[in-house]
């Protein structure tokens, strides 16, 4: 028994220490089911497919000008990691034409882990038919608990949880876009793109004087690529959440001490860690559990509660 109960406190610390994984698929865009050969040929990507308009998909292995890098027909611009990335329209003046890609997540998000969402996006400089003169904001996410078929204009709706205010204008380099958040649900599904219509989008245009013809308008055009969504909490509470009822698992401090109960589960088990990681407790309880925090020292703690209905991490502060 003491060797069983070692070994598993010595799988539980791997997990707390280790570094998390990649939540996104196919991150840079390198593998494909065949390779592009024009432009809006997403869904040759492994793992990505258009959910609005007609977005494209880039990788070294073409040949041909429309999908190849570094030199296409959005700009010239060689990756940020790998051999592929992406590139869609943000901005389109006088219309709602926005471009979207999306995808499934690798594992679900867990309510209350902390998760970072980050990104690399240039400008496209193509400007021989002064299309890509334009520069915009709100560039950004949207996570989703169902499966996005596609969207529609009701869709771009000024609802996004991750965007940028700045306008990136920046078409040589590779712009890094990031952000941590507290998932809020259980998401399953990512789309990335402009959420935000003409009114709630801010532009720079870029007057172009090309073959005798003076622009003053077009599109902002932005390439896309080493994307990376990790739990960054102290403690990432990670399962499979595909059958579960998020409903079991209720929880109250009452002066010192931690009450749990459960309300499907007759067996449930409770981990508590300090700040930095260390496991102070595990037991299992049946029913309702009270702990008593009286001992432990002013700070930070956190609890893991595992039943068969819920997995749940809560974070208890000691004053």
């Amino acid at each position: 028994m003491k060797t069983k109960i070692s070994l598993l406190v010595l799988i539980l610390f791997a997990t707390i220490l280790l570094g998390q994984p990649n939540l996104i698929p196919n991150p840079s865009f390198e593998q494909y089911y065949s390779c592009p050969n024009n432009n809006q040929q997403v869904d040759t990507c492994i793992g990505w497919h258009s959910l609005m308009f007609t977005p494209d998909y880039y990788n070294k292995c073409s040949n041909v000008f429309a999908s190849s890098i570094p030199d296409n027909i959005s700009g010239y611009q060689d990756t940020y990691d790998g051999d592929g990335y992406m590139g869609l329209i943000s901005y389109f003046e006088y219309t709602f034409w926005r471009e979207i890609i999306g995808a499934k997540l690798l594992d679900t998000l867990i309510i209350g882990n902390e998760y970072n969402f980050s990104m690399r996006i240039s400008r496209g400089n193509w400007v021989y038919g002064a299309n890509n003169i334009t520069a915009s904001n709100k560039i950004g996410v949207r996570l989703s608990t169902n499966e996005i078929i596609s969207f529609d204009t009701i869709d771009i709706n000024n609802t996004s949880q991750l965007y940028t205010n700045t306008i990136i204008t920046d078409s040589a380099n590779w712009f890094l876009l990031s952000w941590n958040f507290i998932a809020d649900s259980n998401y399953k599904y990512i789309a990335i793109g402009n959420f935000f219509d003409d009114a709630n989008t801010d532009t720079i245009n870029f007057s172009i004087d090309t073959i005798g013809f003076y622009w003053e308008s077009g599109i902002a055009y932005y390439f896309i690529d080493s994307l990376n969504l990790k739990c960054i909490s102290t403690i990432c509470i990670t399962g499979n959440l595909e059958n579960l009822n998020n409903d079991d698992i209720s929880n109250v401090v009452n002066n010192e001490n931690l009450i749990i109960s459960s309300n499907k589960s007759s067996i449930f088990y409770v981990d508590i860690f300090n700040a930095v990681g260390q496991h102070l407790m595990s037991k299992q309880a049946s029913n309702t559990i009270s702990i008593d925090l009286s001992s432990y020292k002013t700070g930070v703690y956190f609890v893991s509660i595992r039943s068969p209905y819920q997995t749940k991490q809560i974070k208890v502060k000691k004053f």
